[in-house]
């Protein structure tokens, strides 16, 4: 973030401190007797996080009431900064350029640093305070929390890319489900006829997919963990993960117990590994979904766009998932309004560029290629951007990502964007309206199609939806006019669509 260092501002205003406190990206302090030591407290915390802004000269006096005490020598004290984060017992690593520290001039004329902290990439991490890897502190709400044993030992797995790619030299082919193997290779023959692999054993064709690597030293084969995650016996993935977990439920219905249940750690008739999860769960979100299907002119099943959409969220679960994690467990919902996806572990990319699509990092390299090799995952680093792509091609609410040091969700939604549960039916109503609509819409319009609507109801309702940010007003008078708020997702996802028409018809 930058600002315009040449003119005052209102400080207190621009940053929205009389309106509310700090929050998890944004921390002020007081620095009149020097540079605050709890600074790079916040720096680390930051920095392991999300990224955020410090405020240095800005003293706060209660919930949500800021002063701007201002720093004494600007000029002294960001000298003493950049010479206390090039120094090693003060911080393991400077991620900031020169741009990312400013000193801003408030409308008292009183003197701020701004120091723009970015989040740390994934391999930088964790960043840590006076040369101790224990002093490394993470973002947890206002306030910056030294990180525990299990949160720093994830900040480290996060660093490291290919995490299933290791060789276990002290497992071999009986610790893998030849049911399991044989079923995964029914399908790679029926895509790869020409390879002859039905003529490989089972060790020899995994090998050659690349499940087994070789150890240079011995010259020896052996299987890697995430070969023995997707073909694993059940009891030998424990001896390697032991919170290795995975669990699938069905909710739907009006009674609060599941209808339905899957859990890895319950006697099965099959051996409960990644695959055998994945077949199972994706069966039954098939049944769900019975709808959403047609038959070929084999009158076998083709898969429908809403399927495909859910098909990704499983396999990314499965794939990005942080099985040596603690915290939570694999865990996939079926509920009346919504499918709930749930691995262990933070979404190594942006929610920004998992939208977008284009950019990955796998955690698991080597179960992804598992789902590869039989066609349930196709263009690596697309899953989030078809998953957005059909909420909006059929107009459903877009799905929401919620992702941490712990553990990632995502919900993709059954019902239709205009159903958010804090609005009444007339509020969807008009929004879906607004939403479906190629143009700003005039409050005139909104009347002519709900023409049962009072015209005292519906200008409640759109000040309900400016209010809760779903839309905005232009124009003034009998001239305002209503449309999608710029800032929001749909917003984007609307543009993104309109673009992508306008490239197809060049």
């Amino acid at each position: 973030m930058t600002i315009d260092t040449n003119k005052k501002i209102d400080i207190i205003k621009y940053f929205e401190l009389n309106t509310r406190s700090e929050h998890n990206m944004l921390e002020c302090k007081e620095a009149q007797s020097g540079m605050p030591k709890s600074l790079w407290d916040t720096y680390s915390s930051f920095a392991n996080t999300n990224g955020g802004i410090i405020l240095l000269g800005i003293k706060q006096i209660a919930e949500a009431d800021f002063v701007v005490t201002g720093v004494k020598d600007p000029i002294a004290m960001e000298k003493d900064f950049w010479s206390s984060i090039a120094n090693p017992r003060t911080i393991n690593r400077n991620i900031l350029s020169q741009t990312d520290v400013q000193i801003i001039t408030d409308i008292s004329d009183k003197k701020v640093i701004m120091i723009t902290v970015p989040e740390a990439a994934n391999n930088q991490k964790p960043i840590f305070i006076r040369g101790l890897m224990e002093n490394t502190y993470i973002r947890n709400g206002q306030g910056d929390t030294k990180a525990t044993e299990e949160e720093l030992h994830a900040l480290i797995r996060n660093s490291q890319s290919d995490a299933d790619s290791f060789i276990l030299k002290d497992f071999t082919i009986k610790d893998l489900d030849a049911a399991t193997i044989a079923a995964f290779k029914t399908i790679v023959i029926s895509r790869y006829p020409n390879k002859e692999y039905e003529k490989r054993t089972d060790e020899e064709f995994l090998r050659e997919l690349g499940f087994y690597r070789l150890d240079r030293k011995t010259q020896l084969y052996y299987p890697t963990q995430g070969c023995l995650l997707f073909f694993g016996k059940y009891n030998s993935i424990k001896d390697v993960f032991p919170s290795f977990h995975l669990d699938f439920f069905d909710y739907r219905g009006s009674t609060s117990r599941w209808i339905d249940r899957v859990a890895s750690d319950e006697p099965n008739n099959i051996e409960m590994n990644i695959f055998n999860f994945f077949n199972i769960v994706y069966n039954k979100l098939l049944a769900a979904d019975s709808n959403h299907f047609a038959l070929n002119d084999n009158m076998m099943r083709i898969e429908h766009s809403l399927m495909t959409a859910l098909r990704e969220a499983l396999v990314n679960s499965l794939v990005h998932a942080d099985y040596r994690s603690t915290s939570v467990p694999i865990r996939i919902e079926i509920h009346d309004d919504y499918f709930l996806f749930k691995n262990p572990g933070k979404m190594l990319v942006s929610i920004q560029e998992f939208e977008n699509g284009g950019n990955t990092i796998c955690r698991n390299n080597i179960v992804m290629q598992g789902f590869r090799a039989t066609g349930f995952a196709e263009r690596q680093g697309m899953g989030g951007k078809e998953i957005i792509s059909v909420a909006m091609n059929n107009k459903l609410m877009l799905p929401t990502i919620n992702t941490n040091l712990m553990f990632t969700e995502l919900k993709f939604w059954k019902i239709d964007a205009a159903s958010y549960p804090d609005l009444s039916d007339d509020e969807q109503k008009i929004l879906r309206l607004i939403l479906n609509s190629n143009h700003p819409i005039s409050k005139k319009e909104i009347e002519q199609n709900f023409s049962s609507l009072s015209e005292r109801k519906i200008r409640s309702s759109l000040e309900k939806l400016i209010k809760t940010g779903k839309i905005i007003s232009t124009g003034k008078a009998r001239a305002t006019k209503y449309i999608i708020n710029p800032t929001s997702t749909e917003f984007k996802w609307i543009l993104s669509k309109l673009i992508s028409q306008l490239q197809d018809n060049l």
